[in-house]
Protein backbone atom coordinates (compact mmCIF):
# COMPACT_ATOMS: atom_id res chain seq x y z
CA UNK A 1 0.00 0.00 0.00
CA UNK A 2 1.36 3.39 -0.97
CA UNK A 3 0.28 6.44 0.95
CA UNK A 4 1.30 9.60 -0.93
CA UNK A 5 1.38 12.76 1.19
CA UNK A 6 2.29 15.81 -0.90
CA UNK A 7 2.50 19.18 0.82
CA UNK A 8 3.34 17.55 4.16
CA UNK A 9 6.09 19.25 6.15
CA UNK A 10 8.35 16.74 7.85
CA UNK A 11 8.86 17.45 11.54
CA UNK A 12 10.42 14.26 12.93
CA UNK A 13 11.81 10.86 11.94
CA UNK A 14 11.83 8.04 14.52
CA UNK A 15 13.64 4.96 13.19
CA UNK A 16 12.97 2.93 16.34
CA UNK A 17 9.22 3.42 15.96
CA UNK A 18 9.39 3.14 12.14
CA UNK A 19 7.59 6.46 11.86
CA UNK A 20 7.72 9.95 10.44
CA UNK A 21 5.73 12.87 11.73
CA UNK A 22 4.44 16.06 10.24
CA UNK A 23 3.33 18.85 12.53
CA UNK A 24 -0.19 17.41 12.34
CA UNK A 25 0.14 13.64 12.20
CA UNK A 26 2.43 10.61 12.68
CA UNK A 27 2.78 7.93 9.98
CA UNK A 28 4.21 4.44 10.49
CA UNK A 29 5.47 1.98 7.94
CA UNK A 30 7.95 -0.80 7.30
CA UNK A 31 9.29 1.21 4.35
CA UNK A 32 9.08 5.00 4.31
CA UNK A 33 10.42 6.85 1.29
CA UNK A 34 10.91 10.54 1.99
CA UNK A 35 11.39 12.67 -1.10
CA UNK A 36 12.38 16.24 -0.27
CA UNK A 37 11.22 19.19 -2.33
CA UNK A 38 13.07 19.33 -5.61
CA UNK A 39 14.65 22.80 -5.77
CA UNK A 40 17.95 24.61 -5.69
CA UNK A 41 19.88 24.39 -2.44
CA UNK A 42 19.64 27.00 0.30
CA UNK A 43 22.90 28.66 -0.82
CA UNK A 44 21.38 29.54 -4.21
CA UNK A 45 18.42 31.19 -2.47
CA UNK A 46 20.64 32.97 0.06
CA UNK A 47 22.86 34.37 -2.72
CA UNK A 48 19.82 35.69 -4.60
CA UNK A 49 20.37 33.39 -7.59
CA UNK A 50 16.77 32.13 -7.58
CA UNK A 51 14.09 34.67 -8.52
CA UNK A 52 11.27 35.16 -6.01
CA UNK A 53 8.58 32.52 -6.40
CA UNK A 54 10.81 30.14 -8.39
CA UNK A 55 12.67 26.96 -7.43
CA UNK A 56 15.78 27.03 -9.61
CA UNK A 57 18.58 29.40 -10.66
CA UNK A 58 18.23 30.50 -14.30
CA UNK A 59 21.49 30.43 -16.27
CA UNK A 60 22.90 31.22 -19.69
CA UNK A 61 22.90 27.78 -21.39
CA UNK A 62 26.36 28.30 -22.94
CA UNK A 63 28.29 29.66 -19.94
CA UNK A 64 26.17 28.74 -16.92
CA UNK A 65 26.45 32.34 -15.79
CA UNK A 66 23.49 33.33 -13.65
CA UNK A 67 20.97 35.48 -15.47
CA UNK A 68 20.11 37.05 -12.10
CA UNK A 69 23.56 37.71 -10.57
CA UNK A 70 26.17 38.53 -13.26
CA UNK A 71 29.62 37.01 -12.78
CA UNK A 72 28.33 34.00 -10.83
CA UNK A 73 28.24 30.64 -12.61
CA UNK A 74 25.82 27.98 -11.38
CA UNK A 75 26.01 24.25 -12.16
CA UNK A 76 24.30 21.05 -11.12
CA UNK A 77 21.05 20.60 -9.27
CA UNK A 78 20.59 24.34 -8.64
CA UNK A 79 20.18 25.16 -12.34
CA UNK A 80 16.78 25.86 -13.84
CA UNK A 81 15.98 23.12 -16.39
CA UNK A 82 14.11 25.72 -18.45
CA UNK A 83 17.42 27.50 -19.09
CA UNK A 84 20.12 24.86 -18.54
CA UNK A 85 18.38 22.20 -20.61
CA UNK A 86 16.61 18.84 -20.31
CA UNK A 87 19.50 17.11 -18.56
CA UNK A 88 18.83 14.97 -15.48
CA UNK A 89 19.82 16.19 -12.04
CA UNK A 90 22.78 13.83 -11.64
CA UNK A 91 26.33 14.10 -10.35
CA UNK A 92 27.69 13.05 -13.73
CA UNK A 93 25.81 15.89 -15.46
CA UNK A 94 26.97 18.36 -12.79
CA UNK A 95 30.54 17.24 -13.49
CA UNK A 96 29.98 17.82 -17.21
CA UNK A 97 28.38 21.23 -16.52
CA UNK A 98 31.37 22.17 -14.37
CA UNK A 99 33.77 21.49 -17.23
CA UNK A 100 31.64 23.53 -19.62
CA UNK A 101 31.38 26.40 -17.12
CA UNK A 102 35.15 26.33 -16.50
CA UNK A 103 35.90 26.49 -20.23
CA UNK A 104 33.43 29.38 -20.57
CA UNK A 105 35.00 31.30 -17.66
CA UNK A 106 38.48 30.88 -19.16
CA UNK A 107 37.21 32.11 -22.55
CA UNK A 108 35.39 35.08 -21.01
CA UNK A 109 38.44 36.07 -18.94
CA UNK A 110 40.45 36.10 -22.17
CA UNK A 111 37.84 38.13 -24.09
CA UNK A 112 37.01 35.15 -26.30
CA UNK A 113 33.73 33.53 -27.24
CA UNK A 114 32.95 30.51 -25.04
CA UNK A 115 33.00 27.21 -26.96
CA UNK A 116 29.76 25.50 -27.97
CA UNK A 117 28.95 23.18 -25.07
CA UNK A 118 28.38 19.45 -25.22
CA UNK A 119 27.38 17.48 -22.13
CA UNK A 120 27.30 13.83 -21.22
CA UNK A 121 25.40 11.82 -18.67
CA UNK A 122 26.05 8.25 -17.71
CA UNK A 123 24.38 6.48 -14.84
CA UNK A 124 24.69 2.90 -13.65
CA UNK A 125 22.53 1.22 -11.02
CA UNK A 126 22.96 -2.16 -9.38
CA UNK A 127 19.69 -4.07 -9.40
CA UNK A 128 21.02 -7.11 -7.52
CA UNK A 129 24.28 -8.23 -5.93
CA UNK A 130 25.62 -9.18 -9.36
CA UNK A 131 23.61 -7.32 -12.02
CA UNK A 132 23.42 -3.73 -13.22
CA UNK A 133 21.62 -1.47 -15.69
CA UNK A 134 22.62 1.83 -17.28
CA UNK A 135 21.35 4.90 -19.07
CA UNK A 136 23.37 7.44 -21.04
CA UNK A 137 22.60 10.81 -22.56
CA UNK A 138 24.45 13.32 -24.70
CA UNK A 139 23.34 16.93 -25.04
CA UNK A 140 24.43 19.92 -27.08
CA UNK A 141 23.55 23.57 -27.55
CA UNK A 142 21.28 24.24 -30.54
CA UNK A 143 22.09 27.65 -32.02
CA UNK A 144 18.73 27.96 -33.81
CA UNK A 145 16.57 27.53 -30.70
CA UNK A 146 19.21 28.89 -28.26
CA UNK A 147 18.51 25.85 -26.06
CA UNK A 148 20.31 22.74 -24.89
CA UNK A 149 18.86 19.66 -26.58
CA UNK A 150 19.33 15.91 -26.28
CA UNK A 151 21.14 14.12 -29.10
CA UNK A 152 18.71 11.24 -29.32
CA UNK A 153 20.96 9.04 -31.47
CA UNK A 154 23.70 9.20 -28.81
CA UNK A 155 21.45 8.44 -25.83
CA UNK A 156 20.41 4.95 -24.80
CA UNK A 157 19.52 2.62 -21.95
CA UNK A 158 20.59 -0.93 -21.24
CA UNK A 159 18.37 -3.48 -22.95
CA UNK A 160 18.36 -5.69 -19.87
CA UNK A 161 20.10 -6.28 -16.54
CA UNK A 162 23.50 -7.90 -16.75
CA UNK A 163 26.57 -8.91 -14.72
CA UNK A 164 28.64 -7.04 -17.33
CA UNK A 165 26.80 -3.78 -16.51
CA UNK A 166 27.49 -4.35 -12.81
CA UNK A 167 31.24 -4.52 -13.61
CA UNK A 168 30.89 -1.42 -15.77
CA UNK A 169 29.17 0.32 -12.83
CA UNK A 170 32.22 -0.25 -10.63
CA UNK A 171 34.53 1.12 -13.34
CA UNK A 172 32.21 4.08 -13.94
CA UNK A 173 32.11 4.92 -10.23
CA UNK A 174 35.90 4.72 -9.87
CA UNK A 175 36.34 6.93 -12.94
CA UNK A 176 33.92 9.68 -11.93
CA UNK A 177 35.22 9.74 -8.34
CA UNK A 178 38.79 10.03 -9.61
CA UNK A 179 37.77 12.81 -11.99
CA UNK A 180 35.98 14.79 -9.27
CA UNK A 181 38.08 14.01 -6.21
CA UNK A 182 41.53 13.28 -7.69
Amino acid sequence: IIDYRPESILAKVDADRKSVSTYEQEFQGDVINLIPDQKAGDLAFTMGLVPKGQLWAPVDPVTFESTVVPGVHVIGDATDPATSGPMPKSGFVANSMGKVAAAAVVALLNDKTPPKPTYANSCYSLVSDTEGIYITGVYTFDEASRKTVAIKEASKASPDRSPLYARHAADWAASIWMDMLG
